[in-house]
């Protein structure tokens, strides 16, 4: 992404691997050292150590890295939509539609705010003769939004109709910082063909 122009993106489409981008194939040495000392991993390199197979450390840590990369395939629509439904004026109009009993579409714009979300998926290393290891990612999101107008119908949020989006994010094992990026400011986009009916817009 660039700072001259703003980018569009599919929103549902959107993972937080494609937004932080990691590359974690291709991490500093420095980083790989402080990596393998981590309290989780030790007991990992340790049974490995002891296996009869000839794989090495190396090998072993390079298909780790790339399950922990692909934990990052969490959808950017959930950690907006988790945070929004905690919205007094999102919480308002969900119930307003469910007491109605119609089937209303409301448009909601929402005021300029920020999220902090924090993600923690983790991975289950299992070797023969060796206790499993879990492995636990620490994800954190800082993003500014504003313009953000949204959809809700039957009480729930339906789609993100419009909106802009910025921040930062980090990707952190343990005490191993493995991603650090600033996020550029893009839009949030959702192309839908559906037609609403009864639309009604919460000011």
């Amino acid at each position: 992404m660039t700072n001259i122009e703003k980018v569009m993106m599919k929103t549902k489409e959107t993972s937080l691997k494609k937004l932080l981008r990691p590359n974690l194939a291709q991490l500093p040495v420095v980083v790989l050292k402080q990596f393998d000392s981590e309290q989780s991993i030790n007991p990992v390199k340790l049974c490995l150590k002891n296996q009869p197979s000839n794989m090495e450390w190396t090998s072993f840590r390079r298909e780790i890295l790339g399950q922990l990369e692909s934990l990052l395939d969490i959808p950017l629509h959930s950690v907006l939509t988790r945070s929004w439904e905690k919205c007094d004026k999102v919480i308002h109009t969900a119930q307003s539609q469910l007491d109605s009993g119609l089937d209303t579409v409301s448009v909601v714009p929402l005021r300029s705010h920020r999220i902090h979300s924090q993600q923690q998926p983790q991975i289950t290393l299992s070797i023969d003769g060796c206790e499993k290891t879990v492995i636990v990612l620490t994800i954190n999101l800082e993003l500014s939004l504003s313009n953000v107008v949204i959809k809700l119908q039957h009480g729930k949020i339906k789609r993100i109709i419009s909106g802009l989006c910025k921040g930062t994010g980090t990707v952190k094992c343990g005490n191993t910082l493995l991603v650090e990026r600033d996020i550029m400011e893009f839009h949030l986009l959702e192309n839908t063909n559906e037609k609403d009916e009864q639309i009604k817009v919460i000011s």
